[in-house]
C-alpha cells in the first residue's frame, strides 16, 4: 500500500490550506492554447482541478488509490467535467507517446526514481510542449532525516498558519505534521538540489532549474 493511503484525508487538508501558493506558477507557464495537460502525481487533485479552469482537459495520475478517491470526490463537489483521475505509476505511465501539451508535477517526483519518471514525462509530451516541475529537495540532508527537526519546523510555522487559517485548522495540521506516519515520510531520504538538477539536466536536456528556500522549480520545452 502506498504510504500516502494511510493519511490521505489529513494530507488533503494540509495541501488545501498551505500548499496553494505555487499554483499560479504553473498557470503562468502553460503553453499558449494548451488543451491536454497531465498532472503527474496529482495527489488529491487540488492542482489539477485548479488547472482545469485554464485548459481544455486535465488528466491526473497518482499511485495512491486513497488520493485518487479524494480527487474524484473534489471533482464531483466542484462539478468539473474536463478532468479525469486515474491510478498509475509515474515510472510507467499508461498514456501514449506525445499525448499532452504540458505535464506538471508538484511535490511528487522526489518519491520516484528520477531516471525513470523523468523519461516517462518526456515521452508523453508533444513536440513544442512543456514540462513544469516544482518539488521539495533536501537543503540540509542530515538535519532533514532527524524527526525532531521535522517537529521543530512544524511547530515554528504554526503561529503564522493560525493567523491565516485559524487556530483550529492550524492545530489540526500541526497534529498531522507531527504524526508518526508523516514524520517517517518527511525523514525519508530526499534528493538534494544538486542531485535533482543533475537528473533533470541529463533526462531533460536544456531544462532550466531555479533554487528556492523550499526546493526546486524546473522548466523544459520539447523541441
Amino acid at each position: 500500500m502506498p504510504v500516502f493511503d494511510s493519511f490521505s484525508e489529513e494530507y488533503d487538508l494540509y495541501i488545501q490550506t498551505f500548499g496553494l501558493c505555487r499554483f499560479d506558477h504553473f498557470v503562468n507557464l502553460l503553453p499558449k492554447n494548451a488543451d491536454r495537460v497531465l498532472d503527474a502525481g496529482c495527489g488529491t487533485g487540488i492542482l489539477g482541478l485548479y488547472l482545469a479552469g485554464h485548459v481544455g482537459h486535465v488528466f491526473g495520475v497518482d499511485i495512491s488509490r486513497a488520493m485518487i478517491d479524494l480527487a474524484k470526490r473534489h471533482q464531483a463537489e466542484q462539478r468539473k467535467a474536463n478532468i479525469e483521475f486515474v491510478l498509475g505509476d509515474l515510472t510507467s505511465l499508461c498514456f501514449d507517446d506525445a499525448s499532452f501539451d504540458c505535464v506538471v508535477s508538484n511535490g511528487a517526483l522526489k518519491h520516484t526514481r528520477l531516471e525513470l519518471s523523468l523519461l516517462q514525462l518526456r515521452r508523453v509530451v508533444k513536440p513544442g510542449g512543456r514540462i513544469l516541475i516544482t518539488d521539495v529537495v533536501s537543503n540540509y540532508s542530515r538535519l532533514n532525516r532527524l524527526p525532531v527537526w521535522a517537529v521543530l519546523k512544524a511547530v515554528k510555522s504554526t503561529p503564522r498558519h493560525a493567523l491565516k487559517f485559524g487556530i483550529r485548522t492550524a492545530l489540526r495540521v500541526l497534529a498531522f505534521r507531527t504524526s508518526p506516519a508523516w514524520i517517517r515520510n518527511r525523514c525519508s531520504p530526499e534528493p538534494t538540489y544538486t542531485e535533482f538538477h543533475q537528473a533533470c539536466s541529463r533526462y531533460l536536456p536544456g531544462s532550466r532549474s531555479e533554487k528556492y528556500s523550499w526546493g526546486i522549480s524546473v522548466f523544459w520545452e520539447r523541441a
